[in-house]
């Protein structure tokens, strides 16, 4: 499900500014690359929902 991987995203980018522990860059990178379709798919779904509620507004 999206939100939740929206909020796994979210938890890493706590460890990334609060530097919780050491952080390994290539499990960074990863997680970053890995994220960028979660948000991309995130992005997806929020324009859809704004179609349908423009049109059902008109």
């Amino acid at each position: 499900m999206i939100a939740e991987e929206v909020r796994e995203m979210k938890g890493f980018r706590k460890v990334l500014v609060h530097g919780y522990g050491e952080i390994d860059d290539g499990l960074a990178f990863e997680a970053i690359k890995n994220g960028l379709s979660v948000f991309e798919t995130f992005i997806l779904e929020i324009e859809k929902f704004l179609r349908s509620y423009s049109s059902s507004k008109s």
